[in-house]
């Protein structure tokens, strides 16, 4: 009896994992996903299915609980654009320095873009001083475009980067914009 069950189940979940709705095509692999903002969904007999069985969840720009039985929330894209200035390096070896930085370049959009969301007109510079101690240790600071929020994420961002032993200095402009 419970070999049975268990055989029904397991075909169940199997026929329910190979349903595919035809107005949604398979998720595509490009580029990290940006940030999104709430938009109201369309109804659809699916989703009116679901409501019964809906668990409270986020719901985009905010961390509010969407009440149960609510249809899920569907997402608008938010883009930013982030361009690293030129850095100035004392102290440490050059290259790494700016290579270290660049690879920042995809979570610094993901701090400006969350940003986006709540202030769709946030544009401007930020300037990122940096000093790394004796042992490696990055310590950040960032300012000039007046989002707290944003600033932060960035000083905490580059606080992440391994940039060898020994002190010195970078200190570097970000220029962030949404995109046109």
């Amino acid at each position: 009896m419970k070999l049975a069950s268990l055989l029904l189940v397991t075909f169940g979940l199997f026929a329910c994992a190979q349903k595919r709705s035809p107005e949604a095509p398979p998720p595509q692999a490009s580029e990290p996903a940006p940030a999104t903002e709430a938009v109201p969904p369309p109804s659809s007999p699916a989703l009116e299915q679901d409501k019964a069985k809906e668990a409270p969840r986020g719901g985009g720009a905010s961390d509010e609980m969407a009440p149960a039985g609510a249809a899920p929330t569907l997402h608008r894209r938010v883009g930013g654009e982030v361009t690293l200035g030129e850095a100035k390096v004392s102290g440490l070896d050059d290259g790494v320095a700016k290579r270290a930085l660049e690879g920042k370049r995809d979570e610094l959009r993901r701090c400006y873009e969350k940003e986006l969301l709540a202030s769709p007109s946030l544009k401007g510079d930020v300037d990122a001083k940096l000093s790394v101690e004796k042992d490696g240790q990055v310590k950040a600071t960032a300012s000039g475009i007046g989002n707290a929020a944003l600033e932060t994420c960035v000083a905490e961002t580059f606080e992440k980067l391994e940039l060898g032993r020994g002190r010195g200095q970078v200190t570097v402009r970000i220029t962030f914009a949404p995109e046109s």
